[in-house]
């Protein structure tokens, strides 16, 4: 199956545009999402030592349990993060509660929220002669950070407490009413109003006691949350992270990384989906290290983000695609439109018609290829009609050699068969008989020398002996030569040289054969009474030897084909001479690398310039 040379290019094209796109997409996609990631690592970094500041801030005593809890699920609804705080023995001490009425980040509907894995049964409350709304305890009563406060039997309902059905969401709100907490274990006015009665708090999940064991090792509980107490339900009851199912990874992170921060993406087992977790030190006010705190951020933000992009990408590739195509379309069109003109014109010129030529509208590697197509044809056309003229040539050149050479010899037959017959019998009429065939004969030696050594001329196939040669001297050799012939035909002939002409570089004996040639063929066409002159001067540089007459002159139609083989212009006289003077001349003068120009009207004489470089 063919396929056109433009549907190639556009495939090309398009395959090449979708993998710069895809490549720029992959990478750009890598790039934002690692900034994003970075981002996020980052500003959860910052809140989680924040959060480790609080933390102390309730193990010496400054907050209570309540407050505490209170602060993670401000910033679980900032940031829209889970946040976990355990101590050194992996056990839970807060951990923050998604709700779905909280924060515009919240991504999943109401009952896909999962509940924290401790929810507060007796947190740390403060009584409602406390105007401050949280117990503070004295600094020198700081609790052991191994260890959390003990909880306080909820036997009455005058205990102010900050519940999760009740407390106000944003940074810092502890309870309803009640003054936000401002900076890191600040204390709230003293001037604050009671917080209302708080309803019956609902029984919080618990695991029973395990024997004493490596919780990894331990069989994990996956907690049941929300569907009441298990068995023996008491607040003492701690939750460890073993106790949570699929936390091993997280627990063997905390052990090896322990007393620095780190991070991971993670599939978090609890809350089922992919989380960035970022992990801090809890370190104390003694340098030890007393827990870790965690920030559990769902990476579906940055996915979901990261999705919005790839549409406007997306988008916008689809947009710069069509805009692509167009181009594409256009520029192919643009290389393809003048191939099909060339191969057009190459078409054309296999069938013999050189006159087709290729429109250039460009100046690139296809408008160079155009132009070397039509500079091929007109060269093809040049060298084939100077084919139909060699040809032509050839044609007139056999047929002249037969004329020339018919003519003497039907002459010298027709003479010779009447001697041997004994038709002529008159001595005088014999001996003319005679000297006719003889003069017939030298004509045909003298034809066929002059063939052969124009053959040889064309052919390069002479040899000139270059010599230092006065054209002076040849002009004056030659009127000497033609001096008698001219004053029998009552012709003047007269030589005009420059003083001073220096010799050149030439064959002698050719340029006296091509003087002679000149100078017989004028004396040849010019009447009695007329003159020939002979000049020689220099003219830029060359020496310009010029043969002028007063004879017949040559008309317009013949200028052009006088150095032709053959050709003569006075028909009248076709058997006055081979015809091949003047090619001989010619291709001498062109031996010389001189030039040749002739000036001449009917009835006003011929003028014959040469122009020989003098270097």
């Amino acid at each position: 199956m063919k396929i056109s040379l433009q549907k190639k290019m556009l495939a090309a094209f398009f395959v090449l545009v979708i993998l710069v796109l895809a490549g720029v997409a992959a990478g750009a996609s890598s790039l934002v999402r690692g900034y994003l990631v970075d981002s996020k690592r980052h500003e959860l970094t910052d809140k989680a030592y924040e959060i480790a500041r609080m933390v102390n801030a309730y193990y010496d005593g400054h907050i209570t349990l309540g407050q505490l809890h209170n602060f993670v699920n401000s910033v679980d609804s900032f940031l829209d993060a889970r946040v976990w705080v355990v101590d050194k023995n992996q056990n839970l001490i807060t951990v923050s509660e998604e709700r779905p009425d909280e924060g515009q980040g919240n991504r999943r509907p109401v009952s896909a929220v999962k509940p924290s894995p401790m929810r507060p049964v007796d947190w740390d409350c403060d009584t409602p002669g406390n105007p401050g709304g949280m117990m503070m305890p004295q600094p020198s009563k700081g609790r052991n950070p191994a260890t959390p406060p003990p909880a306080k039997k909820d036997n009455s309902n005058a205990w102010s407490c900050d519940w999760s059905q009740n407390q106000s969401s944003g940074m810092g709100g502890w309870r309803s009413g009640g003054q936000g907490m401002m900076g890191m274990g600040g204390r709230p006015s003293p001037s604050a109003s009671p917080a209302p009665q708080p309803p019956a708090p609902k029984p919080s999940p618990v695991v029973q006691n395990k024997p004493a064991a490596d919780p990894i090792q331990s069989a994990p509980v996956v907690l049941d949350i929300g569907k009441g107490a298990q068995q023996g339900d008491s607040a003492a009851v701690t939750i460890s992270l073993a106790d949570i199912k699929g936390t091993r990874e997280i627990i063997q992170e905390i052990r090896t990384n322990w007393g620095k921060p780190w991070s991971t993406t993670y599939y978090h087992p609890y809350y089922e989906e992919n989380m960035l977790i970022v992990a801090v030190p809890l370190q104390l006010a003694d340098k030890s290290i007393g827990g870790t705190v965690m920030i559990n951020s769902p990476v579906e933000g940055i996915d979901g983000f990261l999705r919005h992009i790839y549409y406007y990408v997306g988008m916008a590739a689809l947009v710069a695609m069509l805009v692509a195509i167009l181009l594409a379309v256009y520029l192919a069109g643009g290389i393809v439109r003048p191939l099909k003109a060339m191969q057009e014109t190459a078409a054309a010129m296999a069938r013999g018609d050189y006159s087709k030529r290729v429109a250039i509208s460009t100046r690139d590697e296809v408008g160079d290829l155009g132009q070397s197509l039509n500079s091929l044809t007109e060269e093809l056309d040049a060298y084939v009609h100077r084919l139909e003229q060699m040809d032509n040539m050839r044609r007139d050149f056999v047929a002249n050699v037969s004329h020339e050479l018919r003519t003497p010899l039907t002459i010298m037959r027709g003479y010779n068969q009447a001697l041997q017959d004994g038709t002529i019998t008159d001595p005088d009429k014999v001996k003319k008989y005679r000297k006719v065939m003889s003069d017939e004969i030298l004509r045909l030696e003298k034809l066929i020398a002059d063939l052969l050594e124009l053959s040889q001329l064309q052919a390069n196939g002479i040899t000139l002996e270059v010599d230092e040669v006065s054209l002076v001297e040849i002009m004056e050799n030659v009127a000497t030569l033609l001096k008698q012939k001219s004053e029998s035909k009552g012709v003047q002939i007269a030589v005009d040289a420059e003083p001073g002409i220096l010799p050149i570089r030439a064959d002698g004996d050719r340029l006296t054969q091509m003087v002679l040639i000149l100078m017989d063929n004028a004396l040849k066409f010019t009447s009695p009474g007329g003159r020939i002159t002979v000049g020689l001067h220099l003219k830029n540089g060359n020496e310009v030897l010029t043969i002028q007459d007063t004879g017949a002159g040559i008309t317009p139609e013949d200028l052009p084909h006088i150095w032709e083989r053959f050709y003569k212009a006075d028909k009248s006289r076709a058997s006055g001479g081979t015809g091949l003077g003047l090619a001989i001349a010619r291709q001498i003068i062109e031996l010389h690398g001189a030039t040749v120009d002739v000036i001449s009207a009917a009835g006003e004489g011929s003028t014959f310039t040469i122009r020989f470089p003098v270097s």
